[in-house]
């Protein structure tokens, strides 16, 4: 049966059984529409809601990608960002951990040899401090030590082992927090205290690991939040990978916000090419490299030899010219010096 065939008795009663399904009435409905309606205006308008979205950290890196060419040398990088009203700002750029090896050197009669070999884990490759003012002045030793937020957590952290057999190319697969997997032995508090100021004054030397209490700067600190700036020479010995860029706001000696970006360094051109080459294919690449020394040591000796062949690579000693100085004419008898001649004893003619 078609709708127009209904009459209008039979339309007035399916109304109510379409309504009667609904959990309220149908006079209520469009009320809950406009209450709905208004809710969702004053969450928008309210000035507390933007206050707490200008408040919210931010962070913006340029550039976020750094290529490492033929001709690199060093890169700029600027960060900036927002922070909540009244805090300071702390900026920490940390590579991924991994572990390292390093031998030690012992003297044995008159030459130097490996007496020992040491594996050190949970290491950054990269740690960089960036703030305001000194770290321990911004938060407190618990937070700095939660975070990892200075060198000298981060030493606390290390794990260390002596006499150690894994390879150098073992990489660790404990989860965080967990011993290195080593089967060296722990070395005694004395000799473990050495190794890790040891390492850390190694990366120090290296340019990984820096600390740059007066870096930041705010450059607008409103009642809404702060805006900060802060510029960067990227350390020549970082090697390409990705790093964590993290903000922290501290107020009142602790961190109240957070946040987090990533900058990769990559290699292009001629360096990525042969360190794809190196790991990919080894025999080739050792195969090119001494191919290259051979080219390199021909062109060398050909071009010293050239150079020999010039004849203003000739060089012959000046010779000396004599120069006859005048001498002087001899003095004559009558000529002679009063000192030569004798004294005579006086005469009396009395």
């Amino acid at each position: 049966m078609r709708p127009s065939s209904l009459k209008p008795a039979a339309q007035k009663a399916s109304a109510p059984s379409v309504t009667g399904h609904l959990p309220y009435g149908p006079a209520l409905f469009p009320e809950r529409v406009t209450l709905g309606f208004l809710a969702a205006v004053l969450m928008f308008t309210l000035p507390g809601s933007s206050a707490a979205q200008s408040s919210a950290p931010s962070l913006k890196l340029s550039p976020d990608t750094i290529r490492m060419g033929t001709f690199y040398s060093a890169a700029k990088v600027r960060i900036e960002g927002t922070a909540p009203a009244g805090s300071q700002v702390l900026v920490v750029i940390r590579g991924d951990e991994n572990d390292e090896f390093f031998n030690k050197k012992g003297r044995v009669g008159p030459i130097w040899v490996n007496t020992d070999r040491i594996h050190v884990a949970f290491t950054p490759s990269l740690f960089l401090s960036f703030s305001g003012t000194d770290v321990t002045t911004l938060l407190d030793p618990t937070s700095i030590e939660t975070y990892q937020l200075d060198q000298q957590a981060i030493k606390n952290r290390l794990a260390c082992r002596t006499h150690c057999k894994c390879s150098i190319t073992a990489q660790r697969s404990a989860p965080s927090g967990a011993p290195a997997p080593c089967a060296g032995v722990q070395p005694d508090p004395q000799y473990r205290e050495l190794i890790r100021s040891s390492f850390l004054a190694l990366k120090t030397r290296e340019g990984r690991y820096q600390a740059h209490p007066d870096a930041v700067r705010i450059v607008n600190a409103t009642q809404a939040g702060s805006r900060f700036t802060l510029d960067l020479d990227w350390p020549r010995s970082a090697p390409p990978g990705s790093y964590h860029v993290e903000m922290y706001a501290c107020k009142d000696r602790a961190v109240v916000a957070r946040t987090t970006a990533l900058l990769g360094v990559v290699e292009v051109g001629f360096p990525a090419r042969m360190a794809a080459l190196s790991s990919g294919h080894p025999w080739i690449y050792g195969l090119f490299a001494v191919v290259l020394a051979i080219i390199a040591g021909f062109a060398i000796d050909a071009l010293t030899a050239r150079l020999r062949r010039r004849p203003w690579r000739n060089l012959r000693p000046k010779e000396k010219r004599k120069v006859d100085l005048p001498r002087p004419d001899p003095a004559g008898p009558s000529e002679a010096p009063a000192d030569d001649v004798p004294e005579h004893e006086p005469v009396d003619h009395a």
